[in-house]
């Protein structure tokens, strides 16, 4: 058979026995922390009685405390106490002053009004000498230059074959101005000399003369011409170059011109430039000046006034100063009878003489009669258990070896 289970414990047994423990734990613990105590200056002693705790209606001890002074310390009490008593004494009998000192307000409108010292002065600056805010630069008009050249009026120079052509014709009709006199007269004479040997126009020998005549006057024009052919590109030569030196000539003039004519402007520029600056700068340096005579007044001025206004309130702070030292005056001789109540009721306090301090115990536990019923309660459960689980595994093995047994008798 197995073990049963332990009873189940008494734990509201157990609670009223911890709680009563822990009340006697704590009447001890106030015992301990209450010893008489005894000095120089006296002593200080504990009583108890039993009393009827009105909120629960159970017996308690009620402690009290007891002080007594040595006679030397009491009467040094008791003199400090009268001498307490007559200070307030004496500032009761103070009262009666102090209430007509202050039976009326204070009357601060017989010291006048505080002087608010004097405004700042504005400056008129129309006194001021005109200053100058800017400057006007002089109107510079900027010459007209010439930026272009004209060369309509320089020589012309024509085509090469232009010139060619003229000194072959000039030297032509140069040749041929001498060639055509001579044949003229050549084929009079030739004809009148024919006419003399009784030749006619058609006679063989006549038209054979004429016929000569005119080869010689063709081979000399051919002659001519070819000759004005050869000469007449050495002289076009000629002629063209004379032309373009010319034309060369021309426009180097007219560059020479305008160069001058553009250095002039400029020379007159940069003195019209030179006169304007000059002008520009005295204009700036007299009124630079103006305006420096304008900030030389203007500080003059403001020095003046400053000073002005630095009398004006410091006039003002001494008045106030007397007039706040007359108010805290009268409010000082007003508060006087006060200030000795005060000092009176205020003097050196009565202290009782003290105890020497003591090192408290600290507070000690009750015993844990739930704890320990706890702790046995369970190891009584698990010796239950564990005498059970001896009990079953010794059921186990007997049934096992048995059936062993039965089976080997039946397959034996």
């Amino acid at each position: 058979m197995g073990k049963s289970a332990p009873a189940v414990p008494d734990y509201r047994g157990a609670a009223e026995e911890t709680a009563q423990a822990s009340r006697e734990a704590t009447n001890q613990q106030n015992y301990a922390n209450r010893p008489d105590q005894f000095s120089p200056f006296g002593s200080l002693t504990y009583g108890t009685e039993e009393v009827t705790d009105p909120a629960t209606g159970q017996k308690v001890t009620k402690w009290s405390q007891n002080q007594n002074l040595n006679p030397e310390s009491q009467a040094a009490l008791d003199s400090q106490l009268a001498l307490t008593r007559g200070r307030s004494d004496l500032g009761g009998a103070l009262m009666p002053r102090v209430a007509e000192d202050y039976a009326q307000g204070m009357d601060f409108s017989k010291y006048g009004d505080p002087n608010m010292g004097v405004s700042a002065e504005a400056i008129d600056m129309s006194d001021l000498p005109q200053g100058v805010s800017s400057l006007q630069a002089g109107q510079y008009n900027s010459p007209e230059l010439q930026k272009s050249l004209d060369y309509s009026g320089a020589s012309e120079v024509g085509q090469a074959g232009d010139y060619r052509n003229q000194a072959e014709n000039a030297m032509y009709n140069r040749r041929t101005s001498r060639l055509d006199p001579q044949f003229q007269g050549r084929e009079q004479a030739l004809e009148v000399k024919l006419n003399n040997q009784g030749l006619r126009p058609g006679d063989q020998a006549y038209d054979s003369a004429m016929q000569n005549l005119g080869m010689e006057r063709t081979d000399a024009y051919s002659a001519a011409q070819n000759e004005a052919i050869m000469s007449g590109g050495a002289e076009a030569s000629r002629m063209f170059g004379m032309d373009m030196s010319r034309r060369g000539q021309d426009i180097s003039e007219a560059d020479t011109a305008a160069d001058f004519y553009n250095q002039s402007r400029g020379q007159q520029s940069a003195i019209d430039l030179a006169s304007g600056g000059q002008r520009f700068n005295e204009a700036q340096g007299a009124g630079n000046f103006q305006n420096a005579a304008r900030q030389r007044a203007l500080a003059e001025q403001m020095s003046v006034k400053d000073r002005g206004y630095n009398l004006g309130n410091q006039d003002a702070d001494r008045q106030n100063a007397i007039r706040t030292g007359m108010m805290n005056e009268e409010m000082a001789q007003r508060g006087a009878n006060l200030n000795e109540v005060n000092a009176l009721i205020s003097g050196q306090q009565v202290n009782a003489p003290q105890m020497a301090g003591f090192q408290t115990a600290n507070r000690a536990q009750g015993a844990d009669y739930m704890g320990a019923m706890n702790n046995t309660y369970d190891a009584q459960l698990n010796a239950a258990s564990a005498s059970n689980a001896g009990i079953s595994n010794a059921f186990s093995g007997v049934t096992g070896l048995a059936g062993k047994a039965m089976g080997a008798g039946l397959f034996g």
